[in-house]
């Protein structure tokens, strides 16, 4: 993004940008990566910038999509989540501050939160059945 550049350049500053790293797809189009979706092999979706969430998107087939648009999804900020907003997921988790080891802190305590839910619901008294 451009932000920081405009920024510094408005502060009178010179700026030199340099691409540190480029985001490309996978060399097998994401055929594994859909396959473990399709399978329900995968548990939660984490995504660290707006580019991941589209280029994650434009390799999958719609089965893939679906099923990656039902698990739980967590984005580094606030920018990110916004992302996944627009693409269609549901509400993403996004830790308090950005940054690598918040966001799996965020998705850990999401994760352990919902499997403590799911526990509970398996201890609660059933009804039996009468006819």
């Amino acid at each position: 993004r451009e932000i920081l550049p405009e920024a510094l350049r408005e502060a009178g500053g010179e700026v030199d940008v340099v691409v540190a790293y480029r985001a490309v797809a996978p060399g097998d189009g994401g055929r594994d990566l859909a396959d473990r979706l399709e399978a329900g092999a995968i548990d939660a979706l984490t995504f660290t910038s707006p580019s991941t969430v589209r280029n994650f998107l434009a390799m999958l087939r719609p089965a893939a999509r679906e099923a990656a648009m039902a698990l739980p999804v967590a984005a580094i900020g606030p920018t990110t989540a916004e992302a996944l907003g627009d693409a269609g997921f549901p509400p993403p988790i996004v830790p308090e501050v950005p940054g690598s080891a918040a966001l799996v802190a965020a998705l850990a305590e999401r994760m352990a939160g919902a499997a403590s839910e799911r526990d509970e619901g398996d201890r609660r008294p059933r009804r039996e059945e009468t006819s």
